[in-house]
């Protein structure tokens, strides 16, 4: 081999490398590679009401390493098996309580027609791949229902502490069930389309589906935002509690952003046990409808090394003598450390 070859071999080895780097360094910046802690907060008290979905609150450790090093590698796998799409690889474990009751709660016993009281604690583990225009999330929760959810206790608690009298028919809750959800999601991004100077707007549309005992459903939705260009670039929405509906944690920057949003959400319900009541024993229970729908609008601030989201939230009907739609507010705060 003469000089100019391996000159010229050598000149596109490094420029391989860098287009290599290139395409590395669009998925791992260094802001990616920080660990994040996100707390997300629904409840029907900011709306200033106290029925139905009550309350719903999620902690989530988000960790972005190489799959490779993941330690629930498994699922990393799976959602390459599912999407065909590994990107950029990331974690999220979490722990969750949901908290379920009728919309009058000093009848003891409850209106048979009403909401059954029920809770829900559960511990999920989820795989995050996302590249520029996509984000893909599998999610597997394994939790309980029923009084070891503590959600009778959480409640009480909450109330003592706010001064609301104490709900009257936790006695007749959901038995207890061990309860197991497997949800998958994925969301588009579009391209910013420039609005004013730095303000532009997107489109991020989504579909998932839930299956397990707890609830199975399939949904599918899509958000407007408008805002700052970094501020949509560096997420895909905000997080909230239901499993296959909504967006992973972002990629903390260091710099200030932000968009407000519109939101509409439907999904087909096979199975609610919050609704339908207990699998295997005889349990408080409703008709519920088969589609649901859901709108919500908010913002989102980002500052640097974390985030804040606010959202009102208005769902339809959910059981047949649910006698109106339901409010409730969402708030979450993400934050590196």
């Amino acid at each position: 081999m003469n000089r100019s070859t391996c000159a010229l071999a050598v000149a596109a080895g490094l420029a391989l490398s860098l287009q290599a780097g290139a395409a590395r360094a669009e998925y791992r910046s260094p802001s990616d590679l920080r660990d994040t802690f996100t707390i997300v907060l629904e409840n029907d008290k900011f709306n200033k009401s106290d029925k139905w979905y009550t309350s719903g609150g999620k902690l989530t450790l988000s960790k972005p390493i190489p799959a490779e090093r993941f330690i629930l590698s498994p699922l990393i796998d799976a959602n390459l098996w599912v999407f065909d799409d590994r990107g950029r690889s990331r974690w999220e474990l979490s722990i969750g309580q949901n908290i379920y009751e009728p919309e009058d709660e000093q009848l003891n016993p409850p209106d048979p027609l009403d909401r059954p009281y029920a809770g829900w604690l559960y511990l999920s583990a989820a795989a995050v791949a996302e590249n520029r225009h996509q984000q893909n999330i599998l999610e597997v929760q394994f939790g309980v229902v029923g009084p070891w959810s503590l959600a009778k206790e959480f409640q009480d608690l909450t109330h003592e502490i706010i001064g609301s009298d104490e709900s009257k028919g936790w006695g007749h809750q959901l038995s207890n069930e061990p309860g197991l959800v497997v949800g998958v999601s994925r969301r588009w991004r579009s391209s910013p389309a420039t609005f004013l100077g730095n303000v532009a707007f997107d489109v991020v549309p989504h579909v998932g589906a839930a299956v397990g005992n707890v609830q199975t459903y399939a949904e599918a939705g899509a958000m407007v935002r408008l805002g700052s260009k970094r501020a949509l670039a560096s997420d895909f929405g905000v997080p909230r509690i239901r499993p296959a509906g909504g967006a992973a944690a972002p990629a903390m920057g260091r710099s200030f952003g932000w968009y407000v949003f519109a939101e509409a959400d439907g999904w087909a319900v096979a199975r609610d046990i919050f609704l339908d009541g207990n699998t295997f024993d005889d349990s408080p229970s409703v008709d519920k409808r088969t589609l649901v729908g859901e709108w919500s609008v908010g913002f989102v601030a980002h500052v640097p090394g974390g985030r804040l989201t606010a959202a009102y939230v208005k769902r339809t009907k959910e059981f047949s003598d649910q006698p109106e739609a339901f409010e409730f507010g969402s708030a979450s705060v993400t934050f590196n450390f």
